[in-house]
């Protein structure tokens, strides 16, 4: 499983915490399952690997691609709870769930409730009984609507619709962070520490770490300086 920020703090019982985390990692491997299930069927074309993956990292390794997904789905079904993960599989977790989320937000405008459910199934009922237990409420079906309109403070009502189910709310910010893979942001990075590097300087960072989501440019410019980077290093370890 991937961690979150709120994992050991949705609840007070540790249990239902790693459950709920459980539940997190479920829903982003049903879509993962989606989409493989769907370039399995259309002999996975370029601009459809391109959804969650950079489009310099399809051109020049697209025969990994699929393996990569297999090894992502391969993490979030294990036990162990992956506290990071690299930065490649983060893109593509992160881009797969904004591809469902355009298409959940499609359907929601067509009144497609059913569609929206298979991309976002809502909570199970076992596990909403064991949060309202939790939080000290009784969990009726039948009430939920009636409690709709006047939920106080601490609800789990609240914390189910708002932290686990709301796709563009806590859910998201809980589970990734998409800054660090901003290809633009990146190629800004990279290039002011190529700068720094061709001055002498050394920089404080690994830019290999990001040479996987480099853009064509960048990328280019990276592999041209990795032989002064090495040189500089050693200077640096010399000194």
């Amino acid at each position: 499983m991937i961690s979150t920020d709120g994992m050991n703090s949705y609840t007070e019982n540790k249990d239902l915490n790693k459950e709920i985390l459980l539940w997190i990692n479920n829903r982003i491997i049903s879509l993962l399952e989606r989409y493989i299930k769907q370039g399995n069927h259309d002999a996975w074309t370029e601009e459809y690997l391109c959804i969650c993956f950079p489009r310099t990292f399809v051109e020049d390794c697209k025969d990994e691609c699929i393996q990569i997904l297999y090894d992502i789905e391969t993490i979030l079904k294990d036990i162990n709870v992956y506290e990071d993960i690299k930065l490649l599989h983060k893109y593509v977790l992160i881009h797969l769930i904004q591809y469902y989320q355009e298409l959940y937000e499609k359907a929601m405008k067509l009144g497609l409730q059913s569609i929206c459910d298979s991309y976002f199934p809502p909570v199970e009922n076992n596990l909403v009984v064991k949060i309202y237990n939790q939080m000290g409420y009784e969990f009726n079906s039948n009430n939920i609507k009636k409690e709709m309109g006047k939920l106080e403070e601490g609800h789990p009502l609240i914390f189910i619709q708002e932290s686990l189910e709301d796709i563009d709310g806590l859910f998201w910010d809980d589970v990734f962070d998409d800054t660090e893979v901003d290809i633009d942001w990146i190629d800004q990075l990279v290039n002011e520490a190529i700068d720094q590097l061709e001055w002498g300087e050394p920089i404080a960072f690994d830019l290999s770490y990001y040479a996987d989501l480099m853009s064509r440019d960048v990328k280019e410019r990276y592999l041209k300086i990795k032989d002064l980077i090495v040189k500089i290093e050693k200077k640096t370890e010399g000194s």
